[in-house]
Formats: structure tokens, C-alpha cells, sequence
């Protein structure tokens, strides 16, 4: 599925059928791109851009991954509870 221009995620298709478990993190991802993104389920794998004239898929730029894993980072920790002080 083609998020933009330059960024394509692949998702398992069999992946419910395999009983894996929900992936909010793609989820969200989708929600964000997409208008009806639905759920995803299982592991997903970003690529760059798929040319669609020679089915040639082409790698993630270094900016795109580091780009994917700060937000990643930045969505785990916000969720992990900050230690209270007594």
C-alpha cells in the first residue's frame, strides 16, 4: 500500500487468518495517510517507492528510516509513564 509518493508499507495479507496479533502502531500510520485506513494485523515492512512501470520496488533512503524510527521512538516513549517523585 502506497502511503505517499516515496514511502510504501507492506502488510501481511494472511496475517488474521494466522491469528496475529493487531498492529496499532501501522494502524495509526494508516490512519494518518489514509482516509479508511481499517486495521492492520501482524508485521509490516516499509520500502520506498514501487515504479509501477517495471514493478521495481527501491530501498528507504536513510533520511525515510531515520525519519520512521524517531517517530516510532517518539510514540514509545510517550507512552511509558514518567516515574513520580514521593
Amino acid at each position: 500500500m502506497s502511503l505517499t509518493g516515496e514511502l510504501t508499507m507492506w502488510a501481511d495479507e494472511v496475517a488474521i487468518g494466522l491469528r496475529r496479533p493487531r498492529n496499532p502502531h501501522a494502524s495509526a500510520l494508516l490512519l494518518a495517510y489514509q482516509p479508511h485506513p481499517g486495521l492492520h494485523f501482524g508485521d509490516v515492512v516499509f520500502t520506498g517507492v514501487t515504479d509501477s512501470r517495471t514493478d521495481t520496488v527501491h530501498g528507504l533512503a536513510e533520511d525515510q528510516a531515520l525519519t520512521l524510527l524517531d517517530l516510532y521512538l517518539l510514540r514509545i516513549n510517550a507512552r511509558v509513564p514518567v516515574a513520580r517523585r514521593l
